[in-house]
């Protein structure tokens, strides 16, 4: 077996899915009764990315995202135990119900946890409110810290590979 060879079945996890959404979607998009001309550009434009995206993959690429999730999920158990930890304060202090301030605090999007509040017995507007504002903060404060990262992170050179 060669590199390539063994780049391309180590990929084709990530490749089979990719192709399974895509006759999905193809699927759905007939059934829609859409015309066929846009469904052979959708067909041809979805097996593009995904014919790009699985066989770039790489086992280095393999090992490193493998390398990496035991910080990304220790990173997420933190922010999750974080965010309840702060809505059962907000519980003691504000005397809101425990779902409410957990929902005010979770990690999430405001549309997500929009649709996911209203179909339970929080109270709406507290949670809304919260989430907008911290939405505010972050378009208002986050640019600043995230230049001063990235003017402080060392400059790492691209592979070849990825150039070619």
């Amino acid at each position: 077996m060669t590199r390539d060879s063994r780049a391309m079945i180590c990929g084709g996890g990530s490749l089979v899915f990719l192709v399974a959404a895509t006759a999905v979607l193809v699927a759905l998009l007939h059934l829609s009764g859409l015309p066929a001309a846009f469904l052979r550009g959708a067909m041809e434009a979805a097996m593009l990315v995904v014919g790009y995206v699985g066989l770039r993959c790489t086992c280095d690429a393999f090992r490193e995202v493998a390398r990496a999730l035991p910080q990304v999920l220790g990173s997420i158990g933190v922010l999750v135990a974080a965010c309840g930890a702060i809505g059962w304060a907000l519980t003691r202090v504000g005397h809101p119900d425990v779902l409410t301030s957990y929902f005010a605090t979770r990690p999430g999007r405001v549309d997500s946890i929009a649709i996911i509040a209203a179909g339970t017995s929080v109270e709406l507007p507290p949670v809304m409110a919260t989430k907008i504002r911290r939405l505010l903060a972050g378009l208002l404060l986050g640019p600043t810290p995230a230049k001063s990262a990235f003017r402080l992170a060392p400059v790492a050179p691209i592979p070849q590979e990825i150039c070619t």
